[in-house]
């Protein structure tokens, strides 16, 4: 089976993996402790996780010739999230305000997920603990029937809600936060370059990957922060002696030559590049994003 991570080769073998459900088990340990999630598992276009586990994980790994994974990073999906989760509560005040049964039936099936997304950013919120109580199934009623007071109440705590998401969704526009966030996370991620050479001696090559995949990833959403920190007026002008674009074009350059070692599977050179030509770097990007933060 050929895998694929956000379009790259994994170039190892999984052991004792014989079912898809193992395989993706597997995929799913390599990320935890990591900023990234796991988002998609593809084959022949049909994304696993969207479906019944139950008609897909018992299928043997030998009948699958390619599985095409997508990870993202952690933060990014939890943006995507609190922009969902603001849009279904403005439906549901809607269908409160107009007291239709059928927009609260519609809505109904998201409720749950709803709730978790709050909880995973505001756990013990309580909006949220006197809406779940208000709509709840066989206590709520027809809509049409409840008191005005109650629709208030209900309204009330919908807008706490949407109050505490576009909270948190400010934090993503702020640069200077954002900039503070990423400073964070390049320190980890140089950490983890500068052990890539030794987990590839000792043989431990899905750690190895993992570190750098975060570091791809990561390198992605260094360009976006960069962009919105120029809008506002704070942009960052140099590093050492060098331009930004300067600096941009020699981590492109050692990023082209990864993929060329990873093609040729020279696992030597892949942890010379880490350790001594993109770890030193992304101290050197996170030392100037920590003077603007």
């Amino acid at each position: 089976m050929q895998i694929t991570i956000n379009d790259q080769p994994l170039d190892f073998t999984l052991e004792r993996n014989e079912t898809l459900g193992e395989v993706v088990r597997e995929i799913k340990a390599w990320l935890e402790g990591s900023d990234l999630v796991l988002y998609s598992v593809k084959y022949r276009e049909r994304d696993l996780l969207a479906s019944p586990a139950e008609q897909w994980e018992g299928t043997a790994h030998t009948e699958v010739e390619e599985l095409a994974v997508t990870v993202r990073p952690t933060a990014e999906l939890r943006l995507e999230n609190l922009l969902t989760v603001l849009e279904y509560l403005e439906l549901l005040d809607r269908s409160l305000k107009e007291a239709s049964e059928a927009g609260l039936a519609e809505l109904a099936p998201g409720f749950a997920a709803m709730v978790e997304s709050v909880e995973q950013v505001a756990p013990g919120e309580p909006a949220l603990e006197r809406l779940s109580a208000l709509l709840a199934e066989g206590e709520a009623g027809p809509l049409a029937a409840w008191p005005s007071e109650r629709v208030q109440e209900a309204r009330q705590a919908v807008e706490g809600l949407q109050a505490l998401v576009r909270r948190r969704l400010e934090r993503f526009g702020d640069p200077r936060a954002a900039a503070l966030e990423l400073t964070e996370s390049l320190a980890r991620c140089r950490g983890d370059a500068e052990q890539v050479a030794p987990l590839l001696q000792t043989g431990r090559d899905k750690e190895a990957m993992n570190a750098i995949i975060r570091f791809s990833d990561l390198f992605q959403g260094v360009g976006g922060v960069l962009h919105a920190l120029g809008a506002a007026g704070r942009p960052l002008r140099s590093l050492g002696d060098r331009s930004l674009q300067e600096f941009y074009t020699e981590m492109n350059g050692f990023l082209s030559e990864l993929l060329e070692a990873f093609a040729a599977q020279d696992s030597v050179l892949i942890g010379d590049l880490m350790e001594y030509e993109i770890a030193p770097r992304l101290e050197q990007l996170g030392a100037a994003l920590g003077e603007i933060a």
